[in-house]
């Protein structure tokens, strides 16, 4: 039987992987055929094609992300989507509360709120107009020292910011919001 932290660890991923690939299809960051619907936590989205370069690209990220995150290193991770002159970030900030013999783990609770995240992503495509091309990149926020796969980033300043949706269980909060230049 595994671990409850390592069945977190695996949901925090497939929810990370997945909003990120839905959001580089609403975006138009690729072409439509890129991508192939799929139900992850119960929601219709559009995904990567299975075992694709972008698609192993990303898994190999949120791979190390999600290892991070469960051992609570990890506060925020961003989905930066650069279109010329303007930036889109969704950001996700989350705390994984550290289990004790007090807390029975729910992970009925877990994968109902990332269900809701993905929800919400799927109907806040109205944020802002997408424009076809651009790039992304993944910024992760941790309280250790990046390895050597990593590198830091710069803080980006005059961004306006958009609550999109915040939740919290016993073991994880999470907030998303949307930023723009």
């Amino acid at each position: 039987m595994e671990s409850f932290q390592e069945t977190v660890k695996q949901n925090l991923q497939l929810f990370l992987e997945a909003s990120t690939q839905f959001l580089l299809y609403t975006r138009q960051v690729y072409p439509p055929d890129f991508f192939t619907r799929r139900i992850v936590f119960g929601v219709s989205l559009y995904q990567c094609v299975p075992s694709s370069p972008l698609q192993n690209y990303i898994h190999t990220v949120f791979e190390d992300i999600s290892d991070w995150a469960s051992k609570g290193l990890v506060h925020k991770v961003v989905i930066q989507i650069d279109k010329g002159p303007h930036k889109e970030r969704f950001c996700f900030e989350l705390l994984l509360q550290e289990l004790t013999v007090f807390k029975e783990p729910d992970m009925e609770d877990i994968e109902k709120m990332l269900h809701s995240f993905l929800q919400k992503i799927h109907t806040s495509s109205f944020v802002s107009t997408p424009t076809p091309g651009g790039t992304f990149q993944v910024f992760v926020y941790t309280k250790c020292s990046p390895t050597n796969k990593w590198k830091t980033e710069e803080e980006i300043y005059d961004t306006k910011i958009v609550p999109l949706k915040s939740s919290k269980t016993s073991q994880l909060s999470l907030q998303l919001f949307f930023e723009y230049t």
